[in-house]
């Protein structure tokens, strides 16, 4: 993580995606942006919720850790969104991990400061009120995901939104590779086999390829129109 010192951006980020319109001035000086690198981990299960964020660039991946030690994909982010929200008003340490896909920016206030400037600011708790009620509407309907979409549909969901243009074509991240595709299975809700005899599929079907260990997309038009932005609420 690396702070970036830009206010004059920092102003530019918060007017884009309406943040500005609920916070003070007094407030929006204490703000600092951040930025985190692919693969770099934003938050992590368990730790303390010292902070919340605005997510206002990049893209990230949310999932949950369960107590068999796999995990669980919930879904992606991308702007704008805001992290930690839960827990800054249960006071919790952090519910989900978060993990940066492409290069993510951020701007964090320390939680406590947040909460004292929220208790004088009835428009920002309308804001972050209507916040919370989408993510237990959108967190009820994962819980159907499973249930509603073939693994297909899941595994092109997740190729299309970790992958990254390259050259040509849209290379998926070097996570995806053969060493970690039980990591895969297990964030998909899937078995190994399951996973392996799927991306075979859309490999015979022309929409991926291998690349040595990794995967690039052939027909990215195809895979979106698999995916229906599951992970996308």
């Amino acid at each position: 993580m690396e702070r970036y010192i830009d206010k004059a951006q920092q102003r530019i980020y918060l007017d884009k995606f309406g943040f500005s319109e609920f916070l003070d001035q007094a407030f929006v000086g204490k703000l600092k942006t951040y930025k985190f690198s692919p693969g770099e981990f934003m938050i992590r299960h368990g730790e303390p919720a010292d902070h919340l964020w605005f997510f206002v660039e990049g893209r990230s991946k949310v999932f949950m850790t369960l107590e068999n030690g796999k995990s669980l994909l919930i879904r992606f982010y991308a702007p704008p969104e805001i992290v930690g929200d839960v827990e800054v008003f249960s006071r919790t340490p952090y519910i989900c991990n978060m993990q940066a896909l492409t290069t993510v920016a951020c701007i964090g206030t320390p939680s406590h400061v947040f909460r004292e400037h929220a208790e004088s600011n009835p428009r920002l708790l309308v804001f972050m009120c209507r916040n919370l009620s989408n993510k237990l509407a959108n967190f009820n309907l994962l819980s159907a995901v499973n249930q509603k979409y073939t693994l297909e549909n899941r595994v092109a969901a997740y190729l299309a939104a970790v992958s990254t243009p390259h050259e040509s074509r849209h290379r998926i991240s070097e996570e995806i590779n053969t060493s970690n595709l039980t990591e895969l299975a297990d964030l998909l809700g899937s078995s190994y086999r399951h996973l392996t005899r799927t991306l075979k599929k859309l490999k015979n079907d022309g929409i991926i390829a291998k690349s040595g260990d990794d995967f690039v997309i052939l027909d990215r038009k195809r895979l979106l129109s698999m995916a229906r932005d599951i992970y996308s609420f």
